[in-house]
């Protein structure tokens, strides 16, 4: 695991078309943003990459779910999902990118997740299950808050072992 700034670092462990799949965490700094990043990865890839973010905090739990099918819809171009809870969201997301070859963003994950703890969960088994066979596959968290991300992600023993990247990423 590293703990580089350079996006060039950051290259070197997204998993290209035929490869094994790879989870990186992102640390987002101020001086760069997200749709940066993006364009960034599938310019070097050449694979789609798939966003869904966290956009509002305090949100009822229909509403983020409502919110999350949304984004589904838009993104993935199908009709929105109907979500009832965290489980089976992250089930029809990850069903939407196990074919592999494309990168899902996940940004902004602590508002996502919010209140729910059991999203960082729910994504490692799905990962277990189906994404950590989808070649040429990235997932990625990102995040401007470490604290978050640490507890849930970086430190946690499920995913220890897993990570390709975390750290902090700067343009250049």
């Amino acid at each position: 695991m590293q703990h580089s700034s350079s996006l060039k670092c950051l290259y070197k462990q997204l998993s290209k078309p035929g490869e094994r799949p790879k989870v990186n965490v992102i640390r987002k700094q101020q001086s760069i943003n997200s749709d940066y990043l993006i364009r960034a990865i599938s310019e070097y890839l050449g694979v789609p990459v798939y966003r869904v973010v966290g956009r509002g905090r305090n949100l009822k739990l229909a509403d983020e779910l409502l919110d999350l099918a949304n984004q589904l819809s838009e993104v993935f171009a199908i009709p929105p999902p109907n979500l009832t809870d965290w489980e089976q969201a992250i089930a029809e997301t990850c069903k939407l990118v196990r074919k592999g070859d494309c990168v899902l963003f996940i940004d902004d994950i602590e508002i996502l997740a919010g209140k729910h703890d059991d999203i960082a969960d729910a994504l490692w088994t799905w990962w277990e299950q189906w994404l950590k066979n989808a070649t040429g596959f990235t997932l990625i968290f990102a995040s401007a808050d470490n604290t978050w991300l640490d507890e849930h992600i970086t430190f946690s023993p499920g995913w220890y072992g897993r990570l390709s990247f975390a750290g902090a990423i700067t343009e250049g």
